[in-house]
């Protein structure tokens, strides 16, 4: 990229950023009230039974057991929070909280962070992706603000929800995976980041450790790697240290339900009696099939969603293509993904599938479960926008030059607003108010500047300490 681009594709991230926190809510309703009452105990208690926080998950979002309460959330939001909960602690701590934070409760303003920076950094790696696909830059970037505003993704980085975390994971590990050309030593780096973030992934949402088969798939249709591959010792000494990465996450998963459950399971909410569907795989996935499927996507049994936006938001927010309609406008481009990308537009569509398979058996189907495919759905999007500037190449008259991108434009504009909507009617929320983080900017800007700091010293004694070690002479330390 040019440097003029680079300075262009910095101001919109920092913008999505920005209209990603003002958007944000404190803790709102039982969903994040859950994540964050487990992170309470794990750093004020120094346990997993939530008892003196059970409140925040209005006693729906929680388990009991043997007399006590826990969440019933996958522990891997609460880990990755735990640094934002403990800075805001630290600023609550002392005197400064009152010329930082508008909120009484710091830390929840504190923790939000953490989805804000996930949805960024999605909105971010798809545009790499984009460019990794040859698109070039003004189509990258509108592309990308498409995915960050118009589907669910903006809605889901606002609050402590675990889907724009999953989201964010997962894409990294299909960016690294897409970096790969080929199973070998010099392409280590990415087999181990993709590894990483997938395994990170599968403790924010337990569904997602099926996407290590659609990985697998997409290596061998891809001939990354080969059947020869698998029985070769050499190339398999390659997967000691994934694995190894992959054991030491996964494991904080089993051991964090053993510690609450005493029992070996990767189901972190089995003991909810509210939801008693729950307790096992084989009824937590008993839904009727084709019901689900139009939860997802059409909304035909509920027609309501369709038409009154008043109908259709926090639980009942319609499916895909009501709530985004850009994203049936994407689904043309998936045409020229399987002509000139073949392999990888198969993983996109194994990643749909796989994620949709699941979420429409589960008994309550809903929407923001399935946004983790969000950036597959909206990715072909690209090849449309590309072929509307075809048009303006091609044509003289203004109509159709400009007709088709205007129309995807039009499309993209109804599907942010319908997105917002939603966002802002969501649970404890009002359109009233769609912005209720405008009082906290003092937080928003310190937290940043504090970032800033920190990744500067980090980037300075690194720097020092490599310059250091590689002017060292090793027969002088080791003679």
């Amino acid at each position: 990229m040019k440097s003029k681009e680079k300075v262009i594709l910095i101001i919109a991230l920092v913008s999505v950023n920005f209209v990603y926190f003002i958007s944000s809510s404190y803790v709102h309703c039982s969903n994040d009230g859950s994540h964050f009452a487990l992170l309470k105990a794990i750093v004020d208690n120094h346990s997993v039974k939530i008892d003196d926080y059970v409140y925040y998950t209005g006693y729906i979002d929680y388990n009991i057991k043997d007399g006590h309460y826990y969440s019933d959330r996958s522990p891997g939001t609460a880990y990755l929070a735990i640094p934002f909960y403990l800075f805001g602690k630290f600023v609550q701590d002392y005197d400064v909280r009152f010329a930082i934070a508008h909120w009484s409760t710091v830390p929840e303003v504190f923790v939000v962070f953490l989805p804000n920076i996930t949805g960024t950094l999605s909105v971010l790696l798809i545009f790499l992706l984009f460019m990794h696909f040859k698109f070039n830059f003004k189509v990258s970037l509108i592309s990308s603000i498409i995915f960050a505003f118009a589907t669910p993704i903006w809605g889901e980085s606002t609050h402590l929800f675990s889907h724009s975390i999953s989201t964010c994971a997962v894409l990294a590990a299909v960016y690294f995976l897409l970096m790969i050309k080929k199973f070998d030593l010099a392409n280590h780096k990415y087999i181990v980041a993709s590894t990483f973030f997938l395994s990170l992934a599968s403790i924010v949402e337990i569904q997602n450790i099926m996407f290590f088969g659609a990985f697998a798939c997409y290596l061998l249709i891809s001939k990354k790697i080969s059947f020869k591959d698998v029985i070769n010792t050499s190339k398999m000494k390659l997967l000691f240290f994934p694995i190894i990465i992959f054991l030491i996450i996964y494991s904080t998963l089993i051991i964090y339900n053993y510690e609450a459950f005493g029992e070996l399971t990767i189901k972190s909410n089995k003991y909810n009696p509210k939801f008693l569907l729950e307790n096992k795989f084989s009824s937590a996935l008993s839904g009727n099939f084709l019901e689900g499927l139009d939860k997802l996507f059409t909304n035909l049994h509920n027609p309501d969603a369709i038409i009154h936006w008043d109908a259709g938001v926090r639980n009942d927010t319609p499916g895909f293509f009501v709530l985004c309609p850009i994203l049936l406008i994407s689904l043309l481009g998936y045409f020229k993904l399987f002509k000139h990308w073949r392999d990888e537009a198969v993983l996109f569509a194994l990643l749909i599938i796989l994620e949709i398979v699941v979420v429409a058996l589960h008994p309550g189907t809903l929407l923001r479960h399935a946004v983790t495919i969000t950036p597959y759905l909206i990715f072909p999007i690209a090849f449309m926008i590309g072929f509307s500037f075809e048009k303006i190449n091609n044509n003289r008259l203004f109509f159709k030059k400009y007709s088709f991108l205007i129309g995807i434009l039009l499309i993209a504009a109804y599907s942010a607003i319908r997105v917002f909507y939603v966002m802002a009617s969501h649970f404890h929320r009002s359109i009233q108010n769609p912005f209720p983080f405008i009082h906290e900017l003092k937080s928003y800007f310190f937290f940043y500047a504090c970032l800033a700091i920190i990744i500067f010293a980090l980037g300075v004694t690194i720097h020092y300490l490599f310059n250091k070690f590689r002017n060292c002479h090793f027969k002088t330390i080791f003679p």
